[in-house]
């Protein structure tokens, strides 16, 4: 009873966040990471192992359900499908491969195929390379359903959400659940049972990649975009976090993790810039000073609407590019005295100019990286619209307001 309270309050209190000051679009993205966790953790939680793959699920389900969508004008309910169905088939085969190993070989096996994926989702063009699927169509779910509009994108991923949670929970107190349980406790026991472990690994790995590809396809289509990140392992890492924070063996505690970091992740960080006290930032939209990002999230909004607006590297200052660090000789400097890591320098060689920061001092060896400061942030902004109006022919023309 006490339990089921429990479950009631959280799902009252995801119901009646978007009327309290959560915004929509961040609600969204919590839920598609509490399902990717809950995916994540019906696997861990109930058969102990750690999956370092599943980063490869949730981003080929979002690049399949982007890509269904732009290029083959799927429906929303059948670009979700189409997410789930790629989902179950990665993991039968990564399945398949993988859990005739436990522990650490486990982990690292499916680390090992997900850097697989990762690099085939860098050079198949259709991923959009480190530039990533933008501009992905909500559309009408069913034909009737307008997803354009943030709330109900919101409560449509939470409905989904729910029935997920309530699949996995009929799964794990199911006799196959025991089952699993059982397995995880004591396997060479299990199998003087009778039961064949290897068959109930395969199935269960296969339901937990089959709902994270429905988690990533939701996140491609509610946020609007799939990049390279949601593929990389490292977002595996971040669902085993999440499991982790809420609490390892209970359904609801990978909720709660995702919550709890997504909600981190959103809220604390360094403060890069700021027009509070100051004038309002005035820009012609399609000019190239704007970084995408923005210029996506107010294309259709209106005057005083308010935004909290999540951007990618990919549609921001672009990733971090390991080949922009290089170590040049101390002479190139002559004349700096008191040469410091942290200063900046304008080059001249090549058709453009070119910023460059001093990130290391060896001897006779400066490293400087030309990547931009915030390459490959995530960045967060909290946005107003104060005003809207047609840009005159001399703006468009030099890509600027003109006051």
């Amino acid at each position: 009873m006490t339990r089921l309270m429990c479950y009631g309050f959280l799902l009252l209190a995801l119901v009646a966040a978007p009327w309290m000051g959560l915004y929509p679009v961040l609600g969204t993205k919590i839920l598609c990471y509490a399902l990717f966790a809950c995916a994540f953790h019906l696997l861990l939680g109930y058969t102990g192992l750690a999956s370092l793959g599943h980063a490869a699920f949730l981003g080929v389900g979002g690049y399949v359900a982007g890509y269904g969508i732009k290029a083959w004008a799927l429906s929303p309910e059948l670009a979700l499908l189409a997410g789930l169905s790629v989902g179950a088939l990665m993991g039968l085969v990564m399945g398949y491969v993988s859990i005739r190993r436990s522990g650490i070989y486990f982990t690292m096996i499916t680390l090992a195929l997900a850097q697989l994926v990762y690099f085939l989702c860098v050079q198949i063009p259709h991923t959009g390379g480190e530039d990533g699927l933008q501009g992905i169509d909500r559309g009408m779910l069913f034909g009737f359903i307008d997803l354009h509009n943030d709330r109900v994108m919101y409560y449509t991923t939470l409905t989904i959400g729910v029935a997920a949670f309530l699949f996995i929970a009929r799964v794990v107190r199911s006799p196959f659940g025991q089952a699993l349980t059982a397995i995880k406790d004591n396997e060479p026991r299990a199998v003087s049972l009778g039961y064949h472990p290897d068959r109930y690994k395969l199935l269960v790995f296969t339901l937990s990649a089959a709902l994270t590809g429905l988690a990533g396809a939701l996140k491609a289509i509610g946020l609007g975009f799939v990049t390279l990140s949601d593929v990389h392992w490292m977002t595996s890492g971040h669902a085993l976090l999440m499991t982790l924070v809420g609490g390892l063996g209970t359904l609801s505690g990978p909720v709660v993790g995702a919550v709890v970091l997504v909600t981190l992740e959103n809220k604390i960080g360094e403060l890069v810039d700021t027009s509070e006290g100051s004038e309002p930032l005035h820009f012609v939209y399609g000019s190239p000073e704007i970084i995408e990002g923005i210029q996506q999230a107010v294309k259709d909004r209106n005057v005083g609407d308010c935004l909290e607006v999540t951007v990618p590297p990919a549609m921001a200052y672009g990733e971090h590019k390991p080949e922009l660090v290089r170590k040049v000789p101390r002479s190139l400097f002559e004349g700096i005295e008191n040469l410091q890591i942290g200063m900046k320098f304008q080059t001249n060689t090549g058709d453009e100019a070119q910023i460059v920061q001093v990130v290391g001092i060896d001897g006779n060896l400066v490293k400087v990286d030309a990547n931009h400061p915030l390459a490959g942030f995530t960045l967060y902004f909290d946005l107003e619209i104060v005003g809207r109006r047609e840009a005159t022919e001399d703006e468009v023309a030099q890509g600027r307001p003109l006051f």
